[in-house]
Formats: C-alpha cells, structure tokens, sequence
C-alpha cells in the first residue's frame, strides 16, 4: 500500500455491530481502521462507496478515505482533511450512533468541539461556526 497511518482513536466496533450498520457506515469504520493500522485489504480498497452527493457526507468522506489510501505522497491540506475525518468525523458517527442521540446530544457537541481544538485556528472558526448553525440548539 502506498499509505501511511495516521495516529488517532478510533473506536473499534464488534463485527456484530458492524453486521448491523448500513454498508457506507460499516465501509466507514473498516476503511478507517485500515489507514490507523496501516493495512489494507485490497478488496477493501477499491470497494465503490456510492454516487458523491453532497447531502452525502458519509459517502464523501468514504471517497477521501479511498483517496488516501491510493495517494503517494499527499500534501499537507490533505492531511489536515484526513486528520479531522479520523479524529472527529468517525468517532463522531461511532458515538452518535451507539448513544441515545437525543438524550446526548450535547456531550456530543461537546466532543466533537473538543477533539476538533488540535486544528489551526482558521479551521477551528470554520467547525464552530458549522457546528452553531448546524446546532439547533
């Protein structure tokens, strides 16, 4: 693979988790696990994610994620991009999704403020301002 690992904590689901979870999300966690680890199947690599869209955030990140994968020396703006979908996308979907979303809603806005503070200021204005008008709080 031409890839290297990008360091963050990702949760890691049960395969009977992943059983239950639609295909985009279930290729989501497989494909993320693949870059931490740094191995990657090769079926898993060149699986389709689905038509882009962009009401489709979760099949745009899969296609990044296929990306870097297939990418040799990626610059720097792209790390940063696959560095946010690692530290706060992924882990995001995995906590909203195994906790009751509305009865947790704001520890997961707070998580997701939290684990985006490592970001240069002027992606940290971009995240906060999404998150207030997304919010609906």
């Amino acid at each position: 693979m031409l890839f290297k690992t990008i360091k963050c904590d990702l949760p890691y689901p049960s395969a009977d988790y992943l059983r239950k979870l639609n295909n985009d999300l279930r290729y989501l966690f497989q494909i993320s696990k693949a870059i931490k680890s740094e191995e990657c199947q090769e079926d898993l690599a060149s699986m389709n994610p689905g038509k882009l869209n962009k009401a489709r955030w979760l099949t745009s990140a899969n296609r990044i994620l296929i990306l870097y994968i297939a990418t040799k020396n990626p610059n720097k703006k792209f790390l940063e991009i696959m560095t946010y979908i690692l530290t706060v996308y992924v882990v995001m979907q995995y906590r909203v999704r195994t906790q009751l979303p509305i009865a947790d809603s704001s520890p997961h806005v707070f998580q997701t403020i939290y684990r985006s503070r490592y970001l240069p200021r002027k992606y940290e204005v971009v995240v906060h301002s999404s998150i207030r008008l997304e919010g609906n709080f």
